[in-house]
């Protein structure tokens, strides 16, 4: 060995090693296998029993789980229905305050304070409390007779005199044509489908909205008005009564045939001719030669209050007979007239109009 080595740790070889006796140590098999199979299979039991712990705690939280969604959606109804009991209660409270949509001034009041408001619908008259009025807008209801009505459109400029105010001229435009008749109080809650049996004139209902209307001005005032449909500058007139319709001979084109002289022939030849030659036109007798009435047909325009437009037919400077329509209907062609000059004609006026030509005539 080496002599680095310190001399008490130096080995010594005291016999040959393949000489030296081994023993194997002895192992009780019995008592090996008891100890290690009780071990293992504690373990195992205990392992077994920890499973099926965390698998009865896993259910357990699952219904946990399960119970709380289930206790989650009852809560979101439960939130629900107080929203919707918050709302019919924030509902009930506004209307509690009646408000009104509108400002203006109340005008009719039904109710006074401390009275109860009964609830109910607009065509109960107990449930209107009061009729508030905005005097910024105000609208004139009209009768337009049928025979007018066709002429009115929507945005018609008119001219509206109130009874209380006579002196102040009002202009409107109108905003509401009506489509049906206005029923009176004595006809049917409906419409026949030919117009209803009665023979009485038919009024429909027009809605003028007034422009800049005066503080004086009050809901309910009686008034009149003129509604422009059309105007024609220029134009050639003639009163209203003057113009008549008689039924007269025409010629195969509808263009009207004067009625033959006496000289020509009988005139009882003449009510001979065949119906489908003769036709009612819309005309005047003008003052022919020898103080003579002479038919003349004419086509009419616009017709206003007192005078009607002349198309065709007539020139200007040319006179005509004027009277009650009962004896313009007893006329006939080249009867002699008599002209009345001694009395000025003058049309039918409005009391509106009568200061104005009161005026002119100054």
């Amino acid at each position: 060995m080496s002599s680095t080595w310190p001399r008490w740790l130096t080995p010594k070889v005291v016999s040959n090693p393949a000489s030296v006796p081994v023993r194997s140590p002895k192992i009780n098999p019995a008592l090996f296998t008891r100890t290690s199979r009780g071990g293992w299979d504690s373990r195992n039991e205990a392992a077994k029993a920890r499973i099926e712990q965390i698998e009865a705690q896993v259910k357990a939280t699952r219904a946990n789980l399960e119970f709380a969604r289930v206790t989650q959606a009852a809560m979101r109804l439960r939130v629900e229905g107080a929203r919707s009991s918050l709302r019919r209660a924030e509902d009930i409270l506004e209307k509690t305050t009646i408000r009104s949509p509108l400002d203006g001034v109340v005008v009719k009041l039904n109710v006074e304070a401390g009275e109860r408001a009964v609830p109910g619908i607009l065509s109960n008259p107990q449930a209107t409390l009061m009729t508030i009025a905005d005097f910024s807008v105000i609208e004139a209801e009209l009768k337009v007779d049928e025979t007018d009505i066709v002429s009115v459109e929507k945005g018609n400029p008119a001219k509206v005199v109130v009874d209380a105010l006579p002196e102040v001229p009002l202009m409107g435009i109108v905003t509401e044509v009506g489509n049906s008749p206005i029923l009176g109080s004595g006809s049917s809650g409906g419409m026949s489908g030919g117009g209803g049996g009665g023979q009485e004139g038919k009024d429909f209902k027009v809605v003028l909205r007034i422009q800049s209307p005066p503080p004086s001005l009050r809901p309910g005032m009686s008034c009149e008005a003129d509604i422009e449909t059309a105007v024609r500058k220029d134009v050639l007139v003639i009163p209203l009564q003057a113009l008549t319709r008689r039924e007269v001979r025409v010629d195969a084109e509808g263009h009207y045939l004067p009625e033959p002289e006496e000289k020509d022939g009988p005139r009882a030849a003449v009510a001979d001719s065949p119906p489908r030659l003769r036709k009612e036109l819309d005309g005047v007798f003008v003052c022919g030669p020898d103080a003579r009435a002479l038919f003349r047909p004419v086509k009419t325009g616009i017709t206003g209050e007192t005078d009607v437009e002349v198309l065709e037919g007539l020139v200007e400077g040319e006179e005509v007979v004027v009277g009650p329509l009962k004896a313009l209907r007893t006329i006939e062609d080249r009867n002699p007239i008599t002209v009345d000059r001694t009395k000025p004609f003058r049309r039918f006026l409005h009391r509106r109009d009568r200061s104005e030509a009161a005026e002119e005539d100054k």
